[in-house]
């Protein structure tokens, strides 16, 4: 096993869950993104010591990112 540490920006994404245009659709479903971040899932997968530093805000957003970095087995308490 590894030690990782990667920075990068990690994202919400608000995916729609019917076809036609934005301003019509009610459904979406949420999840995180970011170049750095799926590499450190990759990492954490693969059983190497994942930490992942970023910042991100304090708010459901902000929470849903630290909540999926523990999911997914990487340190979170550089962000």
């Amino acid at each position: 096993m590894k030690n990782v540490l990667t920075i990068g920006e990690a994202m919400g994404l608000l995916i729609a869950e019917e076809k036609g245009p934005l301003e019509s659709v009610e459904h979406f479903s949420r999840h995180v993104c970011g170049a750095e971040l799926n590499y450190a899932v990759g990492m954490a997968r693969l059983g190497n010591n994942v930490s992942y530093i970023s910042k991100v805000g304090i708010d459901p957003f902000g929470r849903c990112i630290v909540n999926f970095l523990k999911e997914n087995n990487i340190h979170e308490q550089y962000v």
